[in-house]
């Protein structure tokens, strides 16, 4: 996280406002074509980890080829409409100023490759993550965000156009990792050793789970890729590096959150194929519980003192930045809850119910983000609509997982109105903070150390229960002895 912080603070400096929102609108318009990778990462990490669970080594390689197949179908795919449908919407839709149409060009050109490379990366990461291989995957994590470092020091170079030369090195890191995977899983894992295997049944099942998947990833990154267009045709480059510098910090602190639920999620699904939905149910009250006091402690000290954090991290914070972090954390906060029951519904094969229930709830912010910029809204509002949106989900999908669970996960519901509560009270608290507080280093890092161990004692009373508490702080002493 520090090493991604560190890198995008070079990387804007680097480049400038106006060149850090064409890369990032020109990335958000190749996602509206690959959006389908993370669908197509769920399916993969799902049917691995069942196959894991009750099939036999032969069974895991078949669909482990199958996975192979599949992605490389679709890259085919997203090939052909991101040269055709991407470059009409690039050259008729988009807004760049003149002298920099050729350097976006080039940028665009370089993220359409690199999109391919990573989506044939993903049954190599599904694998290594359902065979719970956590460390190899932390340090091919940090081999990567290394890398992504060495390119942000390249940028003080002069003497080349650093948009283009960003995007080749970028390029150039993705395909590095992606050989990676490749050497790695090959060698370490029998089942990971692609041969050509064809088969029609586990083909039409894999699409029929992808088909509904795809809709559930249209749901929350499509969507939230076509307001970064509308944000861009409405205010320009500028509000759109405001919004990437937001979703930088949201993604590199949800990191934690994502991480954690990565290494629980293969359990979820391998505990739900034999049955024993009482783990299950187990497994996903912890997930909430500790996915969201992760996230208090890390956002709550970030959002109170945000503006002096960004004045220390960037040297030119744009407009709205601090506005937009802000609200997309709380956003994110509603979001990562939500995460768990969508892998019960990926483990009992349900996305189809999932899908239908939640799509026309995010679908719908398109409509009304469009009209309300149109009427001479602000930008801050269209990401106030994501809160509402998420804060809905939560609920919705809870409905649906307990359904799914046959009216299990009651305990489930006193966690998120546990969490919800605490959220609403430390947005008053941290608002309360930020408009009393006073100007200087000192008072901000005490600021930043109070509110860190409020955040962390809350949680570790109020939201963790007794039985948890005693077992993590007797994990923390066993370290502490050990060492």
């Amino acid at each position: 996280m520090v090493i991604s912080l560190w890198t995008s603070r070079i990387v804007l400096d680097q480049l400038g406002t106006v060149d850090y929102g064409i890369y990032n609108v020109v990335g958000s318009l190749v996602l509206l074509f690959t959006f389908i990778q993370g669908s197509l990462s769920s399916s993969a990490s799902r049917y691995l980890a069942y196959e894991i669970g009750v099939g036999t080594r032969t069974s895991l390689n078949r669909m482990f080829c199958m996975t192979v197949n599949i992605h490389w179908l679709f890259a085919l795919l997203i090939l052909l409409f991101s040269e055709t449908a991407g470059l009409w919407y690039f050259y008729h839709k988009m807004v760049f100023p003149p002298e920099r149409q050729f350097a976006a060009f080039v940028v665009y050109q370089l993220s359409n490759i690199s999109a391919i490379i990573t989506l044939l990366t993903v049954p190599y990461n599904s694998m290594l993550i359902a065979q719970e291989r956590m460390k190899e995957f932390a340090y091919l994590s940090i081999v990567e965000a290394l890398a992504k470092l060495g390119i942000a020091f390249c940028l003080y170079v002069d003497g080349m156009d650093k948009l283009i030369i960003y995007g080749l090195l970028l390029f150039l890191t993705h395909l590095f990792i992606c050989l990676l995977y490749y050497m790695y899983c090959r060698r370490i894992f029998v089942a990971a050793r692609f041969t050509y295997y064809w088969n029609w049944k586990i083909f039409k099942d894999m699409m029929a789970y992808n088909g509904w998947s795809i809709g559930s990833y249209i749901s929350a990154n499509f969507v939230g890729q076509v307001t970064n267009l509308l944000l861009n045709m409405f205010f320009g480059p500028i509000v759109n590096a405001a919004r990437a510098i937001s979703y930088q910090i949201q993604a590199n602190v949800s990191k934690f959150v994502v991480n954690f639920q990565m290494a629980l999620n293969p359990q979820i699904i391998k505990q739900y194929a034999t049955g024993n939905k009482n783990v299950v149910e187990s497994l996903s009250n912890m997930s909430i519980k500790i996915s969201f006091s992760l996230l208090l402690v890390i956002m709550f000290p970030l959002l109170v003192n945000i503006d002096f954090l960004l004045s220390l991290w960037l040297k030119e914070v744009p407009q709205h930045t601090n506005t937009f972090v802000v609200l997309v954390g709380l956003s994110t906060v509603f979001g990562s809850m939500a995460n768990v029951f969508s892998v019960i519904a990926q483990a009992a094969n349900r996305l189809k119910l999932f899908t239908l229930a939640t799509m026309p709830l995010y679908v719908l912010s398109i409509p009304l983000c469009y009209f309300f910029l149109k009427l001479g809204a602000t930008a801050e509002l269209v990401l106030a609509l994501s809160i509402i949106i998420q804060l809905l989900e939560l609920l919705l999908q809870y409905v649906l997982a307990r359904y799914i669970m046959r009216s299990r996960l009651r305990n489930n519901l006193g966690v998120i109105l546990r969490c919800i509560f605490t959220t609403i009270i430390f947005c008053i608290i941290g608002w309360f903070i930020y408009a009393n507080s006073l100007s200087g280093i000192l008072y901000s890092l005490c600021s930043i150390v109070t509110t860190f161990l409020f955040a962390g004692f809350w949680c570790l009373f109020f939201i963790i229960e007794k039985h948890e508490r005693l077992m993590l702080l007797s994990f923390v002493k066993s370290k502490i002895c050990k060492k």
